[in-house]
C-alpha cells in the first residue's frame, strides 16, 4: 500500500513536471521570438506534432521553429501516413471565430426603415457597424434571418431575383 502511495506521487509529480516543461518550452519560444526578432509580429500557436517543434503565427501564415527560435520552416507540413496537410487543417482551425468571443451587445438586432421613393438615403456608422450587411439584404445577396422586407408594399423574397436586381443600383464601397 505504501509502496502504491509512493509511485503514485511520483507519477504525478513527473506528470506535472513534464506538463511544466512543455509550457516551459513555448515560453523559452515566446521570449526567444521577442529577442531574436524584435520587430517581427509573431505569436506562439502551441506544439506542432513533431518533437520539440512548435507553431507560430507570422503575418498569418503558420510557421515552424523550435523553441531557440533561429531557423523557422516555412511551407506546409504533410502527413504522408494520412495523407493531410496538417498545416492547412491547423490555419483553418485557427482562422474560425468564435461566436461567443463577439461584442454581440453591440450587434444590430431590429431594424426598421421607411425610405420615401425619390428620395435620397445614406447608411452611415462605424466599421463593422452592419451598413453592407443592411444593404446586402435589398438585393437579396442573402436572405434575412427573420423579418420581411418590402418594397413598393410588394416583400422581395416574393419577387424573383432578375425582376429584382434588374431595378436596382447599388455602389459598393468595395473596389471589384
Amino acid at each position: 500500500m505504501k509502496i502504491q502511495k509512493y509511485i503514485s506521487i511520483a507519477l504525478t509529480g513527473l506528470a506535472l513536471s513534464l506538463s511544466n516543461a512543455s509550457f516551459a518550452d513555448v515560453d523559452t519560444l515566446a521570449k526567444n521570438l521577442k529577442n531574436n526578432y524584435p520587430n517581427l509580429s509573431a505569436k506562439v500557436v502551441g506544439e506542432s506534432p513533431v518533437d520539440d517543434i512548435y507553431e507560430v503565427q507570422v503575418a498569418g501564415n503558420l510557421v515552424y521553429t523550435n523553441e531557440d527560435a533561429r531557423y523557422f520552416f516555412v511551407g506546409n507540413l504533410v502527413d504522408f501516413k494520412n495523407k493531410t496537410n496538417v498545416t492547412e487543417q491547423r490555419q483553418q482551425e485557427l482562422s474560425q471565430i468564435d461566436i461567443s468571443q463577439l461584442p454581440l451587445e453591440d450587434a444590430i438586432k431590429n431594424v426598421n426603415i421607411s425610405i420615401d421613393g425619390g428620395s435620397t438615403a445614406a447608411l452611415v456608422g462605424h466599421s463593422g457597424a452592419g451598413k453592407s450587411t443592411i444593404i446586402n439584404l435589398i438585393p437579396r445577396f442573402y436572405d434575412p434571418g427573420s423579418g420581411e422586407i418590402y418594397i413598393d408594399g410588394q416583400n422581395i423574397c416574393t419577387t424573383t431575383l432578375s425582376s429584382l436586381r434588374k431595378n436596382i443600383s447599388l455602389v459598393s464601397q468595395d473596389i471589384i
